[in-house]
């Protein structure tokens, strides 16, 4: 006579314990922990009353961990434990029945037709794609972020532990980019992020290049070119095939980006200052005070420096004002 088999509908797995059922459906022996249903993992001299989540099973030996040891190993898959990617050179954790890790395909992956993404906890899609957690805010459909109820926009994840800053912390740092968080480029006397998965910014080399033929230029956002070539978001006035500025839909032309703030102008900011070309802060200064000296040193008669076109400048002779004046 065989073991018993669970009495669940189209299962094949064995019964456990007393039960009959197995682990997935409810068999043996379950957590102790006040709410968890998850069952209780054996430890190393024997059954525990926990599952892995609270305690129960081997645990990791690596020094201060307290987390599960995976597999037949003695330690954690963050430590060397469980089955290790088998892609070349690569030392990460293989995930689920597989024998890759996620970045190299494996584990569950995204159920939409065309992605290849990984799927997020006990759901079939990605983040992108509906899998995972989601925003608890009201209205939001974002993906929550780690073990918190919402989404970045909405206070979710770890944030940035610089004074009055609110932004979100990177990676495995508690800081955001503009202080400090995350990689940081490898590249001698550079303090900027390091681009997506490489170890340089954008300027060294780092992240995403344009796919254009001989372009070494950045790729723009999640397209594949640099704004020259077609990269990142474009203006969405019909017709305009230009690239949108700053967070806005639209190109300069059509009005994206910062706009001047001087009162009544339509025209764009210029660089990281607030106002355009004719409202900029200083821009007829030089002029001015070059038309006032003028002005003082022909009443007082003595010759100055007049600015013409092109940026040159003639030499009046001394008094000829005055001598122009007495000749008449």
């Amino acid at each position: 006579m065989g073991p018993r088999r669970c009495l669940h509908e189209v299962c094949t797995k064995s019964a456990q314990g007393s039960t009959n059922y197995c682990r997935v459906h409810g068999g043996g022996r379950r957590c102790d922990h006040e709410g968890c249903t998850q069952s209780a993992r054996a430890g190393g001299s024997g059954s525990t009353k926990y599952c892995r989540a609270h305690g129960g099973g081997r645990r990791c030996e690596h020094e201060f961990c307290t987390k599960s040891a995976e597999g037949s190993s003695s330690y954690c898959g963050a430590h060397g434990g469980g089955k290790r990617c088998l892609h070349e050179g690569c030392t990460k954790s293989a995930r689920g029945s597989t024998f890759h890790c996620v970045t190299h395909g494996g584990g569950e992956r995204c159920e939409l037709e065309g992605c290849t993404k990984s799927a997020i906890g006990s759901t079939n899609h990605c983040c992108a794609h509906g899998g995972g957690n989601r925003c608890l805010h009201e209205g939001c459909t974002k993906s929550a972020i780690g073990s918190t109820s919402y989404c970045k926009a909405h206070g979710g994840g770890n944030r940035c532990l610089h004074e009055f800053c609110t932004k979100f912390a990177i990676g495995s740092t508690s800081y955001c980019i503009g202080h400090g968080g995350g990689n940081r480029c490898l590249h001698e006397g550079c303090t900027k992020s390091a681009r997506s998965s490489t170890s340089y910014c954008a300027t060294h080399g780092g992240g995403n290049r344009c796919l254009h033929e001989g372009c070494t230029k950045s790729a723009r956002r999640i397209t594949s070119y640099c704004i020259g070539h077609g990269g990142g978001n474009r203006c969405l006035h019909e017709g305009c095939t230009k690239s949108a500025r700053g967070s806005t839909s639209y190109c300069i032309t059509h009005r994206g980006g910062d706009q001047c703030l001087h009162e009544g102008c339509a025209k764009s900011a210029i660089g990281s200052t607030n106002y355009c070309h004719g409202h900029r802060e200083g821009k007829h200064t030089i002029e001015h005070l070059a038309e006032a000296a003028i002005r003082d040193e022909e009443e007082e008669g003595v010759g100055v420096r007049r600015p013409r076109q092109g940026g040159a400048s003639e030499r009046l002779i001394p008094n000829q004002n005055k001598r122009r004046k007495e000749q008449r």
